[in-house]
This record gives structure tokens, sequence and C-alpha cells, in this order.
């Protein structure tokens, strides 16, 4: 089961929304070890209305590299959430952060194909 949240969306109303996937579940374990953490927030600084900042839920990170991972359903492959990622994006990497977003389909298909995917990316970022 995942770890679910309840969200407002509307006067009255609630909507109950899953905070990790099945797919990131497949992978806390693994990211744990190599020290990155899941459902990491990070304050951005951007205002939006008068007192509100944004605030980023990335799926997994290691804030001493400043290196997060996102696992991306299909959500993600409709074009106005393709911009919305592309600016949070833009707004994490203007403060240090590099990413990496990988589609879910690809963990299910291939879990350890994945891992060897972000581990090369880990390592080329490093050298």
């Amino acid at each position: 089961a995942a770890n679910l949240k309840g969200r407002r969306c509307g006067p009255g109303t609630w909507k109950t929304v899953a905070l990790i996937s099945p797919e990131e579940l497949i992978l806390t374990p693994w990211f744990t070890d190599l020290g990155f953490v899941p459902q990491f927030k990070v304050n951005t600084g951007v205002k939006f209305a008068v007192r509100n900042v944004y605030v980023y839920r990335l799926d997994f990170a290691c804030e001493a590299k400043k290196l997060y991972v996102e696992i991306d359903g299909s959500a993600h492959d409709h074009t106005a959430r393709k911009i919305r990622d592309a600016r949070r994006n833009d707004i994490l990497a203007s403060l240090g952060w590099t990413g990496l977003r990988i589609p879910a389909k690809q963990v299910t298909q291939s879990p350890e194909g994945t891992k060897a995917a972000i581990l090369h990316w880990i390592t080329a970022l490093s050298s």
C-alpha cells in the first residue's frame, strides 16, 4: 500500500493522493543505502501569493551532493505537466540541484537496469 495523504481540492472536499508510488517503493531501500532520502523537501524560496513559498517534494535526494531522482508516472507525459516539470527543474538547478527523471514504466520493466543507469549517472557526475 502506498503512503497516502489527504489533499484539499475544493470547499469542504478532500481527495486521497499517493505520496509514494509502487515504483518508488521498489527503489526506496536501494536509494536509502546510497544515502538518498525519499520524499525530500526543498524550500525553493520562490514566492507565490503573499506569504507562501514553493516547497518541492523530491522522490529521492542526496542533499550533500545536491542530486535528485524523480520517478515519473504517465501523468508526466502530458504537455502541461512537461512544462511544469521543466520549470521545476530550472528552479532546482538555480539552487544548485542536478536531477534525473526516470519513467516509472522503466522501473517496473527493469529495476536492475534502472539502478545501473542511476549509478552510471551518479558516477559520471562525480568524475
